[in-house]
């Protein structure tokens, strides 16, 4: 079981990543990438490793949105975002579950464009 502890670290990268609190250390999100993979690795329920990385996809997807974050943060989490894309689509197994990540895909190409075509 997880403490209280543990869920106060995950909250604290979350934010780090979410809001740039440190946006010249792009280590902060290769190590929030690694522990969401290492935390979903540990559920023995696929649906809760599912879930893991969807959270971890729409949180890079809200930071790239965010015009009030650094461009070359949103940038390093358009590059990075295919890690939790691609962990999603190797445990779907529904096409249910399929056309969840193709929307997430799509939804991906559409705000990507959008948010930083021309920058």
């Amino acid at each position: 079981m997880r403490t209280l502890l543990d869920r106060l670290d995950d909250f604290s990268q979350r934010a780090n990543v979410r809001y740039a609190l440190q946006p010249d250390n792009p280590a902060l999100l290769f190590n929030y990438l690694q522990h969401n993979r290492m935390l979903a690795d540990s559920h023995a329920c696929r649906r809760m490793k599912r879930r893991l990385h969807r959270q971890a996809v729409r949180l890079l997807l809200d930071t790239l949105c965010d015009n009030c974050i650094d461009l070359h943060w949103r940038h390093l989490c358009l590059d990075q975002i295919h890690q939790p894309l691609l962990a999603l689509q190797k445990l779907a197994r529904s096409d249910h579950e399929r056309r969840q990540d193709s929307h997430l895909l799509c939804e991906l190409r559409l705000l990507s464009h959008y948010f930083l075509s021309g920058t």
